[in-house]
């Protein structure tokens, strides 16, 4: 039984951090579209914005948990970063 609860905490943290990565890309998407003047240059930073912090907060997690031999929470960094990934380039750009 405690292998589950180890799990189950693990799944946990994998879900607010899907939560958030999804939130911030949405929120982002929002403020581009309603607020700033759509121009190139705008355009180019919201990219940027868009794709570079979840992928450094990603890899910061990545290497954070491949130092303590938790493969669980690596593999499911993996699948949240491309979910993102997917979700930024089908539906916000």
């Amino acid at each position: 039984m405690d292998d589950i609860n180890k799990i189950r905490g693990k799944s946990k943290i994998f879900r607010n951090i899907i939560i958030l990565e999804f939130a911030y890309c949405s929120l982002l998407y929002f403020v581009f579209k309603v607020f700033i003047k759509q121009s190139l240059l705008f355009t180019w930073i919201y990219l940027v914005m868009l794709i570079i912090p979840p992928l450094a907060f990603n890899v910061y997690l990545y290497l954070k948990r491949k130092k303590n031999s938790d493969w669980i929470e690596i593999n499911n960094l993996i699948i949240a970063q491309i979910l993102i990934l997917f979700f930024s380039i089908k539906f916000l750009i």
